[in-house]
């Protein structure tokens, strides 16, 4: 875990000094510490999960920790497809953030349970975090949007910070509202069908909330004219609910769909 939050650390901090000095080595500092982040930060959970025989999102710490890789993986390829992005600066703090709270959790796993269970869990768990990440990087992609109208309002359409166009940023909330909503959808309705939410538990709650301004945000930028400062305003409301939501357990301290440890398990 040191080794990939270091590297992320590096370069992030490769890619604010390319506001300072912009050349092609510290470019290639930030993408090679990225890569090398990257490759860690999968071999970290590729061992989690052949250790244990399963995907490595049975806790929140490994579900922190995976829309953490996720969310370093979109960044290299968005630094990969256009050198001249400054994507780093919006991503890749969100990255750091998640490792961050997830060190402040417990790691272990969970305990046995039926096959059938641990499948539907497992795609409940899966649908959430994949739509958490999708959100997450349409609330970058809308905090993209601002600074960049803020730019041509002010004239910079060369600045230090470069992004692409507006119709672009756009095209790219669209697209990933459009694959967040049902992701998180389905997930709810997968808990839904477990039986196990308890609504007076704040996780879900939370849940249900966010579930709601996503789906407002939905509808409402289906409408063509629906677009611009107030649909990226409204998209980083809607991936901060998200994101509470996803933080519920170490946020308001409960222990949604959380297990015993094995060592308890067996005892």
């Amino acid at each position: 875990m040191i080794c990939f939050t270091a590297s992320y650390a590096v370069s992030m901090g490769a890619e604010l000094l390319r506001f300072v000095w912009p050349t092609r080595l510290v470019r290639w500092v930030a993408t090679g510490a990225a890569l090398a982040g990257l490759t860690a930060h999968t071999l970290y959970l590729m061992n989690r999960g052949l250790s244990d025989g399963r995907l490595p999102i049975s806790n929140q710490f490994e579900s922190l920790i995976c829309v953490s890789w996720l969310i370093a993986l979109v960044y290299l390829y968005l630094t990969i497809r256009d050198r001249r992005l400054s994507a780093g600066i919006f991503v890749l703090p969100v990255s750091l953030i998640l490792i961050g709270v997830a060190t402040l959790l417990p790691k272990s796993t969970a305990a046995n349970i039926d096959a059938g269970t641990s499948i539907i869990i497992t795609a409940h768990g899966l649908f959430f975090l994949v739509g958490t990440v999708v959100v997450v990087i349409a609330s970058a992609v809308s905090i993209m949007y601002l600074v960049k109208l803020r730019q041509l309002r002010r004239g910079i359409f060369a600045g230090a910070v470069r992004l692409p166009s507006l119709e672009r940023l756009d095209r790219m909330n669209q697209v990933s509202i459009y694959i967040a909503w049902p992701l998180l959808t389905m997930g709810l309705a997968i808990g839904l069908m477990l039986q196990k939410l308890r609504f007076d538990d704040p996780k879900v709650v939370s849940t249900l909330v966010a579930w709601l301004i996503l789906t407002i945000l939905a509808h409402y930028r289906y409408r063509p004219e629906h677009r611009g400062q107030r649909v990226a305003i409204l998209t980083i409301i809607a991936g901060a609910a998200v994101l509470v939501s996803f933080l519920g357990d170490p946020i308001f301290g409960t222990a949604h769909f959380q297990t015993p440890p094995r060592e308890e398990a067996r005892s």
